[in-house]
């Protein structure tokens, strides 16, 4: 299954960010999409500078791939794990919070958590219980 997204990273004097794709489970979990190369069906650099990084990659990955997507900006984080799956309608979502551009990816998943949503739901949920 086809799937794209932009990572990398940007940062200046009042303001940063990141989009960083990891494996989130199987024999690769925790790695960088980009560091199996085999996957890797193109790339085009979009920002190469001082300030920022930016590179737009087409990856070719087995449907029920887990994928960690971690954005970290000046104004909140996001956090989530999706799955590749066939069945689904194509989306194009954006990612990132912050002034500075946002990301994008596109490909057929599903949101399996959001690692944010989950960590404030938690802590919520610990100063709540056990009185």
């Amino acid at each position: 299954m086809k799937f794209l997204i932009e990572t990398g990273s940007e940062s200046h004097t009042t303001s940063y960010q990141s989009c960083q794709a990891k494996y989130a489970s199987g024999p690769n979990e925790g790695t960088h999409l980009y560091q199996n190369k085999p996957t890797i069906v193109s790339q085009e650099w979009l920002k190469q500078d001082k300030h920022a990084t930016v590179v737009k990659t087409v990856f070719e990955l087995p449907a029920g791939t887990d994928i960690l997507i971690d954005y970290k900006g000046f104004q909140g984080p996001e956090k989530f794990i999706i799955r590749l799956d066939e069945a689904e309608e194509v989306k194009d979502q954006e990612i990132g919070t912050s002034r500075l551009r946002t990301y994008s990816m596109k490909g057929r998943y599903h949101l399996v958590r959001d690692l944010v949503k989950s960590a404030s739901d938690s802590l919520k949920q610990s100063q709540q219980e056990g009185f």
